[in-house]
Parts: structure tokens; C-alpha cells; sequence
């Protein structure tokens, strides 16, 4: 048996075997854990990144991470190390049929200790609240639960790339020159810090972000513990510290009233030409740019052709792909443009897709803890339910509700894609209410700890805004990995300063 007390704890239910055989079972609650630390199947493969677990009864933490299959790769239901638990269950004097109950302090820190009873009876509680709702369901002969098979992705996505046009003679030796165990970055239109977060995890540090929104540079401020420049149109390049890798998620402009006068080569009048600028200026050996999913067909292509034709020219090759962040860590589905630029020629792909989809119940918090304030009214309640009958569809919970332009209702066991600009009742949770200001940062893959500084409306408009943080940090993974060995495309390792990054 396994159930949800609030967003931090999960109860597991301790059986004969468990005792006998001296396991934990995750059954069920594998979704709890970030993707990073799931691990290969065998000790000498790549391990995931380690889980420090306070465990009740021991003196010592217990560093693990979570086991994949061999064959499928997905997560089995046990930790890798389980030397500690007959110890746990001995202290603790657990027995079949106690319950256990993990409960998050940090992204990848979880505290082990027996059950409360409080939690036991609200776990009890909710559980059986869920069986009769979904008892209810099946006899009037709806779905209980959502649909139960996507179409998954197990490849990494397609990329396009783009040679440099005038290839850099140094670009390699730039690469090689830099430890990628610590490496330093700027951020361009920084907005909140999501593009940053991905590569300070990878061992970035950021010596400089530009974010003219003032609100976003307050909560930028308030989380990163330094304020970013404004306008960046107001800054020299020559002024920027140097730095290794340049992070930009830029808005998307036409040049076409440009073209008319100058060419649709010329970027100026653009923000882009201020970080072509930088890029020409401080030539650091990398870049990440980010952009819609439709950047590529923007002004009937010329956009996108004209920032890589620039980039080529400036001496970097490029690596072009959509990622969608349902793949990637957070039940939501946001499909963006990634261009990942260096200065050599570097064998790189874009991240495989994690195993498997994020749990949307892990990212709601509690009903009975949501301020009334994000209650929708009764009407629009009403009105959103009579269209999905309308529709023929059988609502299931947990669910996003999403309105779309023309009125009809979709139903998901995920978010559509946050939107800056959306309407006060875009997305309702299970048809219900709003997200909250957390569950909507959760969505995004930002921390727990990431601090809440402005009002809802402020960080419904800032986490439109953002970038899913899971998917940067996937890769900047695979690049900070591919500049580590600094190997061409197609050649072996041309470099033995670094050895190649692990985890």
C-alpha cells in the first residue's frame, strides 16, 4: 500500500517480505525521486546522482541512488544500497504492517524514520477517499484514471546541424583550456534563472545576467543573491566578463522590416545582434540559445537562418533540436528550440528522453491547504464540466483542464504549456481552481527551495516565461560531457586534459 501525506512525504507500507529479505520496496512511488538519480544496472556503469538519506536509527547518512533495468532501463523499486535498511527496521523495531514514511528535506536529501500516526490516518483517509471516487467512476461507466499509454519517445530528438563557415583555428584549443568541473557563465534575458539553474548544477557560475523586466530581476535577485543588469541593448560588450559559456533564451524578431532596407543578413534593430555581439567580442568556447518551438518557421524561416548563418560565420557549429519538457522530468508539455553552439566541431547529441512521465500529483499540493483565492467560481466550474460531457470525455483525477481558442476543453494527467499571457482561468486543476504560484514553479522543475518574492500574478507570468529547468539541466549535461572530452565529430578524443565529466 503506498500513498501521498502533502507534496513532501510519501507512506510505504512495510511487508513480511520486506522484513524477510531486508528491503524497502519503492513500488509505486518511484515518481518521488528526480530522474538524475536513477543510475545504471550495474556497479561499474554510470551511477546516478546519489540520494543522501537521514535514515531514524542510524548515526550515519546513506548515500545511494536508484538502479535502472538492463533491458528497459526504467527504475526498479528498490535502492541500490540496501545494507542499512535490516539495521533501520531493527532500531526502529518495525514490524509487517507499520507504515514508513520518506519525506523530502531537499531535492536529494529524504528522511527515513516510522509513520506517525496522524500521517498514517490521513494517508488512510485520502486513500480511501480515492477508492470510493474511483468506485463512483467505474459504475457510472467512466475512466477512473487518465488515458494510459502516450507515445513515448526513447531516441534523443533529431537535431539539425551547421558547420561553421570560417572555423575557428583556436575554437578547440578554448575548449581544452577550460576545467569543466567549473566553468563560468553569463545570462542573457535571465528572466528567473531557469537556464542558469540547469548549468550551476553542471558546475557553472555565473559572472554576470541581464533581465530588463524589474520583476523578474526581484525574484532573480532574491534566489541567485545578486540583481541583474537591465536593458541589455544598454551594454558593451566589451564590458561583459569573460566567461565560458553564454546562456540566452532571446525573443524571437522578425528581420523582415530590416530586410526590406538592408538584407536579411543584417541583424541590427534585433536583440539578437546584442548577443551575436558578445559572442563575437568575448568568443566563449560555448553557447545555449533558446526560443519558441515555432522559431524555426518565424518570418517564413528567415529568422532562424539568418542567427545561424550568423553564428557560422562568428566560427561556431551548431546543433539545433526541439525538446519537449514532458520527456524530460515535469508533467508538462513544452516543446522549445535549443541551439547548442561551439567553437570546434564536437561530437554532441541532444539528451535522450527520461524513461518514463513525472507525476502530476507530485508537483499538486494538498486541497485542503489551497488558499480559496485560486478557487474558481462555481459557474465556470459548471460551465467547464458540461462542455467535456459535451464532449463525450469522462473526467479523471489528477488532471490540468485546459480552454483552448475555440472553447473545447482537454483533459491531461499533465500541464499544457505555461503562458505569461494567459487568461486568470487558462489551466484548472482537476476543473476545480488555479494553479498556486509553487505548483506552478514545480512544473518548471525549480526547486523547493526557490524563493516566492512577488505576487501569484507576478510568478504566473514569470514561470510562462521560463524555461523547464529538468531540460536544461539534461542538456548541459551532454554539453559541458562533449566539451570535457573535446572529441570532433567523427574522430576520436582529441584531448587528454580533461577526462570526461561523470553523473
Amino acid at each position: 500500500m503506498r500513498g501521498q501525506v502533502g507534496q513532501r512525504k510519501r507512506l510505504i507500507e512495510v511487508t513480511e517480505a520486506n522484513v524477510r529479505n531486508g528491503q524497502l520496496y519503492l513500488t509505486g512511488n518511484l515518481g518521488f525521486f528526480p530522474a538524475a538519480c536513477f543510475g545504471s544496472s550495474s556497479k561499474n556503469g554510470p551511477l546516478g546522482r546519489s540520494l543522501t538519506l537521514e535514515v531514524e536509527g542510524l548515526t550515519e547518512p546513506v548515500l545511494t541512488d536508484i538502479p535502472t533495468e538492463s533491458d528497459s532501463s526504467e527504475p526498479r523499486r528498490f535502492f541500490r544500497n540496501r545494507s542499512w535498511v535490516p539495521k533501520f527496521f531493527e532500531a526502529c523495531r518495525i514490524k509487517p504492517g507499520d507504515f514508513v514514511t520518506l519525506e523530502k528535506l531537499a531535492r536529494f536529501r529524504i528522511r527515513i524514520a516510522p509513520s506517525s500516526e496522524a500521517d498514517v490516518k490521513t494517508h488512510l483517509s485520502l486513500a480511501e477517499r480515492r477508492e470510493t471516487r474511483e468506485a463512483a467512476l467505474e459504475k457510472n461507466g467512466q475512466a477512473a484514471n487518465g488515458p494510459k499509454t502516450y507515445r513515448w519517445p526513447t531516441k534523443a530528438p533529431k537535431a539539425e546541424f551547421h558547420p561553421a563557415t570560417k572555423p575557428d583555428p583556436k575554437g578547440l584549443v578554448a575548449i581544452e583550456r577550460v576545467n569543466w568541473k567549473s566553468f563560468r557563465t553569463v545570462d542573457l534575458f535571465a528572466g528567473i534563472g531557469g537556464i542558469r539553474l540547469g548549468f550551476q548544477e553542471m558546475g557553472g557560475k555565473g559572472v554576470f545576467a541581464s533581465e530588463w523586466d524589474p520583476l523578474a530581476a526581484v525574484t532573480y535577485e532574491a534566489n541567485f543573491g545578486e540583481k541583474p543588469f537591465g536593458d541589455i541593448t544598454k551594454v558593451e560588450p566589451s564590458d561583459v566578463p569573460d566567461h565560458d559559456v553564454l546562456l540566452a533564451g532571446f525573443p524571437c524578431q522578425p528581420f523582415s522590416i530590416i530586410g526590406e532596407r538592408k538584407g536579411f543578413g543584417d541583424t541590427r534593430g534585433t536583440l539578437f545582434f546584442n548577443v551575436k555581439e558578445i559572442l563575437r567580442v568575448k568568443r566563449p568556447p560555448a553557447a545555449l540559445l533558446e526560443n519558441v518551438k515555432q522559431f524555426k518557421t518565424h518570418d517564413n524561416g528567415r529568422t532562424f537562418r539568418t542567427v545561424i548563418e550568423h553564428l557560422a560565420e562568428l566560427g561556431y557549429y551548431t546543433h539545433t533540436a526541439i525538446l519537449n519538457a514532458l520527456h524530460y522530468g515535469v508533467p508538462q508539455t513544452r516543446e522549445r528550440t535549443f541551439i547548442a553552439c561551439f567553437r570546434a566541431n564536437l561530437d554532441f547529441q541532444f539528451p535522450k528522453p527520461n524513461p518514463s512521465m513525472a507525476s502530476l500529483s507530485d508537483v499538486l499540493e494538498p486541497e485542503d491547504q489551497i488558499d480559496p483565492k485560486f478557487i474558481a467560481s462555481e459557474g465556470i466550474q459548471a460551465k467547464r464540466l458540461q462542455r467535456l460531457r459535451e464532449q463525450g470525455v469522462a473526467p479523471f483525477y489528477p488532471s490540468v483542464w485546459h480552454e483552448n481558442k475555440g472553447g473545447a476543453i482537454g483533459i491531461h494527467p499533465f500541464s499544457c504549456a505555461l503562458r505569461h499571457n494567459a487568461s486568470h482561468n487558462y489551466l484548472l486543476v482537476n476543473g476545480r481552481r488555479r494553479l498556486t504560484p509553487r505548483e506552478s514553479l514545480r512544473l518548471q522543475g525549480f526547486p523547493e527551495e526557490f524563493k516566492i518574492v512577488v505576487e501569484p500574478r507576478a510568478i504566473r507570468a514569470q514561470t510562462g516565461n521560463s524555461v523547464a529547468v529538468p531540460v536544461i539541466r539534461a542538456i548541459a549535461k551532454e554539453m559541458i560531457q562533449s566539451l570535457a572530452r573535446a572529441r570532433l565529430r567523427g574522430e576520436e578524443t582529441q584531448s587528454s586534459l580533461f577526462a570526461c565529466l561523470e553523473g
